[in-house]
């Protein structure tokens, strides 16, 4: 199921190019991560920032498009523009802020995902479903390493790179918006850095996302409602590696691991 899933997933992908919007402009920045690495909550951190509000779903799509779901946003926005992406390294992509998580940490939050959304069988033990993620075979962007090689490469060395650690998102959230208006040469007013972080707090998003769900009734493969927003824990890894699959890991993306420090 995951692969037929995979292979359908990376030809609308491919096909479509909705890896670019319809009007793209020098200065456009890409909010660009791995899946499950913390993008929504960026979304979350600029929109409230740039609308001085307390956004939910809605707002945060228009105010911070994604390029797969809602391209046609984009047009209605002032430069620079914020744009969400999965993509691995783009080269028309000539402005990105690229959000990393560890590794590990994102097999966990996937597996969990994928079993909502029914790309994988609720029955897919942890451990088989780590063999398709190491292989690059759970969606359609390639291996944890190979997405994350691929921006640290091609861009990190021309200065159009921010890179953001999702450990550091967490530990100082109010600096890594800091950090990301300033790449962005916006002003920063310091209130409002810190409005835009206590209304992102994760209970609050997740609340945000009840709503959204009872309003369009989404529900997963096994009848309950998606959710995009889970725990947003470091280390969670930790509670479901047993040592042999962190070995498997390393053997697989530990070069990338230890590239974050």
């Amino acid at each position: 199921m995951l692969v037929e899933w995979f292979n359908r997933a990376r030809a609308i992908v491919g096909n479509r190019k909705t890896y670019l919007p319809p009007d793209p402009r020098p200065n456009d920045i890409y909010l660009t991560s791995y899946p499950r690495s913390g993008n929504t909550w960026t979304r979350f951190l600029l929109a409230n920032y740039l609308t001085g509000e307390a956004c939910d779903f809605d707002a945060v799509y228009r105010c911070v498009p994604d390029l797969y779901v809602s391209p046609e946003r984009c047009a209605e926005l002032p430069s620079p523009r914020f744009l969400k992406s999965h993509e691995p390294y783009v080269p028309e992509y000539r402005r990105v802020i690229y959000i990393v998580r560890d590794g590990r940490d994102v097999a966990v939050s996937y597996y969990f995902y994928c079993r909502q959304r029914g790309t994988i069988s609720q029955e897919m033990s942890f451990d088989d479903y780590l063999t398709l993620f190491n292989r690059g075979q759970v969606g359609p962007y390639g291996s944890w390493s190979t997405h994350l090689n691929s921006w640290l490469d091609n861009l990190e060395p021309s200065g159009r790179l921010l890179l953001i650690r999702y450990r550091d998102l967490k530990e100082d959230t109010a600096q890594q918006l800091r950090r990301i208006l300033e790449f962005a040469g916006l002003d920063i007013n310091v209130d409002r850095v810190e409005r835009a972080v206590t209304d992102a707090r994760f209970e609050r998003m997740q609340r945000q996302e009840r709503i959204m769900r009872q309003r369009n009734l989404q529900t997963s493969a096994d009848g309950q409602s998606l959710k995009a927003v889970r725990k947003g824990q470091t280390d969670q890894w930790q509670e479901m590696f047993s040592d042999g699959q962190l070995r498997r890991f390393l053997d697989c993306h530990g070069d990338a691991l230890a590239r974050l420090g």
